[in-house]
């Protein structure tokens, strides 16, 4: 298996922090520090071929968070300024903005039915609304920084990771605490694979979770500056991406056998994103850079 670049895309108007696909792979967003006065910019590009289709405004002036609902009709936004925006992604208009956190955004998620939205900051508080009903249904806390939030594939609970090594869960919608796992070093990331059986957390270690009882099935190795760190699974659940030790790489493992399969280069820093397509055909990798580049994965070689 192999990493062939296939293009690159600059949006000389931010430095990309977050990117996405939408669900049905035709659209890459991608978001983050605007360089110019005003509010920070969603770009919008076509996918095979590649083309910058648009923008959407925003009204802060760095964006953390970005991500799809499952369904694709809506795309949100969390940004430093502790805003949330809600887009609909046919007309590219604003549908909701909430001035929820009184701090930096760190992570944002939709349930899978898209009902239920949560948001988290860096002082640990997450906001849970549900979006049908258009009403806030409680805030939680976690243990200090939350780096991410993600909710279990059936949508009935919501989990956070964060700096202690903590991953919190609570029920949906009651928003009652179940049971914490504590692991022995910090969380930077975790993504759940997509039969929901296990989890991806990542950090200055790489290990694949029991979804159940959080107990650690397999555990790859230490990363070499824990303020990354970052995993990302992709759609099929037989392979994940992670940071690699040199800053400007990203590697490819296969899941079961926690095996390298292939590694990429081309950024001059730390790498701050990825997003696999739907198809598990293309990777895409941002840097705080201008610059996305995608990457074909291929099984040959």
């Amino acid at each position: 298996m192999k990493l062939e670049e296939v293009t690159r895309l600059v949006d000389e108007e931010h430095e990309i922090q977050r990117i996405a696909f939408s669900p049905d792979g035709k659209i890459l967003a991608g978001t983050g520090l605007f360089r110019a006065r005003g509010g920070s910019r969603i770009a919008l590009w076509s996918v095979r071929p590649f083309k910058k289709l648009s923008s959407i405004p925003t009204s802060s002036d760095m964006v953390n968070a970005l991500v799809y609902s499952k369904d694709g009709s809506l795309l949100a936004t969390g940004s430093r300024d502790g805003q949330i925006g809600l887009w609909n992604t046919r007309t590219r208009r604003s549908v909701r903005q909430m001035q929820s956190h009184s701090t930096d955004v760190t992570s944002i998620a939709f349930s899978p039915s898209a009902a239920v939205f949560a948001s988290a900051d860096r002082s640990g508080t997450i906001k849970v609304w549900d979006l049908s009903a258009k009403r806030e249904l409680g805030t939680l806390a976690s243990d200090g920084w939350a780096n991410e939030i993600t909710f279990s594939c059936d949508g009935h609970q919501l989990l956070c990771a964060n700096e202690s090594g903590t991953i919190r869960r609570w029920s949906v919608p009651g928003l009652e605490s179940l049971k914490s796992w504590k692991q022995p070093f910090p969380l930077r990331d975790i993504s759940l694979l997509p039969d929901g059986t296990e989890l991806l957390a990542t950090s200055t270690k790489v290990a694949i979770l029991d979804a159940t009882t959080g107990k650690v099935l397999r555990k790859l190795r230490e990363v070499r500056d824990p303020s990354f760190g970052f995993g990302r699974v992709s759609p099929d659940g037989r392979l994940f991406a992670t940071d690699g030790i040199e800053w400007g790489s990203l590697k490819l493992f296969g899941i079961q056998e926690m095996k390298e399969l292939c590694e990429a280069g081309g950024f001059s820093g730390p790498i701050s994103s990825v997003a696999f397509s739907p198809d598990n055909q293309l990777l895409a990798g941002s840097a705080s850079k201008p610059t996305i580049i995608i990457w074909e994965i291929s099984t040959a070689g």
